[in-house]
């Protein structure tokens, strides 16, 4: 059984202050993300202003919606960051890998458009709007992402390991 690889190329930009530039950036990434869950799992619990209304939707409704457009902006803004550093950066990574971050990226841009599209359409135009228009985002999100994931691998041996990453792709994007 092979190994999967990944082909890297090392640039000079490659120094210590890059890399605790990315570890700070990390913390940054977490902090973010830990702050995100807990105001909206404490705004969820205790339902801030959830008895007046905003439009027609509540305001625990618009901002559950809004949110959810907010964390799929923000993962699409790292997918592009990761994207340009494997393109310009001091590690540069195959093509391939490049094109799988940007098309990831884009799934996830589609999915903040589509959502924030969907929190207008809720909360000025109609209460649940069915068929949004805003699902031309969340299917395009799943269209780019499962491409994206197909190709991340770098090598596959057989026929069968092709279906199972298939298969991972799908469970993953759905």
């Amino acid at each position: 059984m092979s190994e999967l690889q990944i082909k890297t190329t090392a640039t000079d930009r490659l120094t210590q202050k890059y890399l605790r530039r990315l570890e700070r950036e990390n913390y940054i990434a977490a902090a973010i993300t830990i702050f995100i869950v807990t105001g909206s799992l404490l705004w969820l619990v205790f339902q801030f202003g959830g008895h007046t209304r905003f439009g027609e939707a509540s305001v625990v409704t618009f901002f559950a919606n809004s949110m959810f457009a907010v964390a799929s902006a923000i993962g699409a803004i790292w997918c592009f960051e990761t994207a340009y550093r494997a393109r310009r950066g001091p590690v540069i990574l195959e093509p391939r890998h490049q094109l799988a971050w940007l098309l990831i990226g884009l799934g996830l841009f589609s999915c903040a458009i589509g959502g924030a599209f969907y929190t207008y359409l809720e909360d000025y135009v109609q209460k649940n709007p069915v068929p949004p228009a805003a699902d031309i985002g969340f299917t395009l999100f799943y269209i780019f992402t499962f491409i994206g994931l197909l190709l991340m691998p770098t090598t596959t041996q057989t026929r069968r390991s092709c279906t199972r990453i298939g298969l991972d792709a799908l469970i993953t994007t759905s």
